[in-house]
Order: C-alpha cells, then structure tokens, then sequence
C-alpha cells in the first residue's frame, strides 16, 4: 500500500493509469465493480478493512450473474487493487476486503493527455490569433444590411381579388422576381386597382418592363411605379420608355388575368 493517505483522487488516478496501458485486461464491469469499491470505502471512511456484500455491488451495479461478479472480483484482487483479508463463510456474512493503491504503472496517461491538451489549446490559439487579424483587416468593410420585404396583408380582401392576386405573385416570381423584392410590394387591392384601370396584358408588359429596368432598385413602390408606367403609357402610347434590359415576352400568355 501506497504511504500517502488513500482518496479518490489518487485511486482513480492509479486505476486510469494502469487501464490505459493495459487495455486488454478490463472491462466497463470491471470499471464498475472498481468504483463501487471506492464508493464504499469512502462512506467506511477510508477504514484499512472493510465488509463488501457481493448481493449489494450486484443490486447496485444491476449484476444479473454472480459468475460475472466474481470474474470482476477476482480480477480487482489478481492485478493488486484489492485485498481479500477474509472470504464470506457464509451468505449471511459478508467478505472483508482491503483496497489498495496500484503504484507499479507508470504516469504515460497524464503525459498523454497533456500534450493532447497542449495541441488543442495550441489550435485554440491559432484560430483567436487568425479571428482577431481577419477582424482587423475587415474593421472598416461594413456590409449592406438588406432588410426582408414584408409579404402584403392579405386580410379582409374578397376570395376572388385574393385569388387574382395569388396568380399574379405564381406568375411574378417567374417571369419578373425582382419586382417583388421592391421594398413596397403590390397589394391585392392595388393589384386590382391597376387592372380596372387597363387591361391583364398591358399590366403584365409593365410589370416585364419593370423588371428589366436596370434603375428598378432606385423606386420604392411596386404599385406607384407601374401606375405612373402606365399612365404615361396611355397618354403617349409610342412614346419611348426606359431602355429594357432584353425584350419582353409579350406574346406569352398572362393566365389567372384575363
């Protein structure tokens, strides 16, 4: 037994120590049992001797075979971690027992672990040292914040207007998307504004035009842009408006509008 005073810590220590460098011998029974035994030696008060029940460790550990028991048991005791100073005479009286401090195995795991710490604290460091240079050099760079359009209210609107307007979106999402990313998007209402005032086609050639606009970004309101559009486009029909990016697709059909 070792001459420094028996605790948990220097047991636990000795017991991983001698595991790692021989991983063959136990198993996590093996490790259970072991514990169990610290366990009771600490509520003995880390008396020299003590009573250990086999019917309790197997209760505890839920052991269902005394044979898997006793093959712990017997391990603890042949590698030196318990002593046997009296066996149970009967079921009635349990085995005094002793445990000791394995002292014979080197200390390969604490070095282990230490350098496996060192290289883990090592790549700590690297990656805060390359985080702080990359924010240093990026101090300045402040990126757009582009703020998510918020969809249109869709209630208190009559089902065959919501209906329309539900096609239009199916339709706009495919043939011009980025008049929906307007930051004012067109309400049902205004959608049905815009088609007693003209008709489907023309409605929908704006909304292409629109979308082929290259200024488009610098508007605001999906509904006030296409009104004016198709104002101007009634009073001067042959009148030259905004250079489109590629021509439109009038000869398309604009389904749920006619």
């Amino acid at each position: 037994m070792a001459s420094e005073k028996l605790n948990g810590y220097t047991l636990t220590k000795a017991w991983f120590n001698f595991a790692f460098n021989n991983p063959e011998v136990f198993n996590t029974t093996d490790h259970a049992l072991y514990f169990w035994v610290m366990d009771c030696a600490n509520r003995n008060g880390w008396k020299s001797k003590f009573s250990f029940a086999a019917s309790t460790a197997m209760e505890v550990l839920s052991i269902s075979h005394y044979n898997t028991y006793k093959k712990a048991f017997d391990k603890l005791v042949a590698h030196g971690f318990i002593s046997v100073v009296r066996k149970s005479p009967n079921h009635h009286q349990a085995t005094i027992i002793s445990i000791s401090q394995n002292d014979i195995v080197s200390d390969e795991l604490t070095n282990t672990l230490t350098n496996t710490l060192g290289d883990v604290v090592s790549d700590e460091l690297t990656t805060r040292l390359s985080d702080t240079l990359y924010k240093q050099q990026t101090t300045n760079y402040k990126p757009k914040t582009v703020k998510a359009t918020p969809p249109p209210p869709l209630i208190d609107v009559e089902p065959e207007i919501l209906e329309r307007y539900l096609k239009f979106e199916t339709w706009a999402k495919e043939n011009a998307p980025r008049v929906l990313k307007m930051k004012e998007p067109l309400t049902p209402k205004q959608l049905q504004s815009l088609l007693e005032v003209s008709d489907a086609i023309s409605v929908k050639t704006i909304f292409e035009e629109m979308h082929n606009w290259a200024d488009l970004t610098k508007k605001v309101s999906v509904y006030k842009t296409a009104k004016t559009w198709l104002e101007r486009r009634k009073t001067n029909p042959i009148g030259k408006q905004p250079e489109p990016q590629k021509k439109s697709s009038y000869d398309r059909k604009f389904k749920g509008y006619e």
